[in-house]
């Protein structure tokens, strides 16, 4: 659940060459919309549609508790209510302007998924070229799971429960996992990975410029973000994850998603280059990975959950 990583859930493992400070960059909440596919809009409302009104602690309460059953239940339900019972790709507008609403319809839909997550991120730093693997796994269910690996120059690995609004997490180096809320969870990584966002970036207001259909393949989508705007909790994770100096910049992100008639995800590939400064040292990253989507509702097993359960009455 890239995810990922994500996050990038896939995304933010990137380097551990590339890598800290404490953050400072506020968190930017998100919340599941009710879309209105079939309607059309301009580029700019592409990745976002009018939501209900709602105080600072409904927004927050509801990203906090998106992990847990109950929540995302209550959203696909809500949503399916709006949008047509089976949509596909026929019904997308000329412009594309609800291929968001139309695939984060479908995705929320799904009450259990696995997505794994394979690439690589390659740094340069002073005409030296590193890789640096990604390797993500991602369970959506009643309990959802996440593991976010990267190995190369460095190694990272990041590795979390969520259940009921909390979390249960361990990074590189520790034998013990730690349980936190889930809005604290958020704060110190940044990324939801079953939120409104895909592989971490923002769908919401501008942060897409554009949306296109591939020319050479079939159901498959080209979305450019805007390399600030859509980057605000990814940048959050990436320097969490990767013990960074400052936040990366970004100069170029694309992802492509591939689905199958009724929106249902096969997969995407990621790709985004960025600069990371670690220990005072500029490097440029390029980044591309895949992540594959299956299993849907047919509840995947998560990793020693029954253990889990019974060592931290989770």
């Amino acid at each position: 659940m890239k995810k990922s990583a994500l996050p990038i859930i896939a995304a933010s493992m990137l380097l551990a060459s590339c890598g800290g400070a404490v953050s400072t960059l506020s968190r930017e909440e998100e919340s599941w919309p009710i879309p209105t596919p079939t309607s059309s809009s301009t580029l700019s409302q592409k990745s976002s549609v009018p939501a209900p009104e709602t105080s600072e602690k409904d927004v927050e309460q509801s990203d906090k508790e998106h992990i847990s059953e109950a929540p995302i239940e209550e959203v696909s339900s809500e949503i399916s209510q709006e949008a047509p019972k089976e949509a596909t790709v026929a019904d997308l507008n000329s412009d594309l302007s609800n291929f968001i609403p139309l695939y984060m319809t479908k995705l929320a839909s799904f009450k259990s998924y696995k997505s794994v997550t394979k690439g690589s991120t390659k740094a340069t730093v002073l005409f030296i070229e590193t890789t640096q693997t990604i390797d993500v796994t991602s369970i959506k269910g009643e309990y959802c799971y996440l593991k976010n690996e990267s190995h190369g120059a460095g190694d990272s690995v990041h590795e979390a429960y969520f259940h009921g609004g909390n979390a249960l997490v361990k990074n590189l180096n520790e034998e013990q996992f730690s349980k936190v809320a889930m809005n604290d969870y958020l704060n110190s990584y940044g990324v939801n990975p079953y939120g409104y966002n895909i592989e971490g970036y923002s769908i919401n207001g501008d942060a897409i410029t554009s949306i296109s259909k591939s020319a050479t393949e079939t159901n498959a989508f080209e979305i450019v973000f805007d390399n600030e705007k859509a980057t605000n909790n990814v940048r959050i994770q990436m320097k969490a994850f990767g013990s960074l100096d400052d936040y990366p910049v970004f100069s170029n992100i694309k992802v492509t998603i591939h689905v199958q008639e009724n929106f249902a995800p096969i997969k995407y590939v990621v790709e985004a280059n960025y600069n990371a400064k670690r220990f005072g040292i500029d490097t440029a990253c390029q980044q591309k990975y895949d992540v594959t989507f299956s299993d849907f509702d047919s509840n995947p097993e998560i990793p020693n959950l029954s253990e889990i359960r019974a060592q931290y009455e989770f």
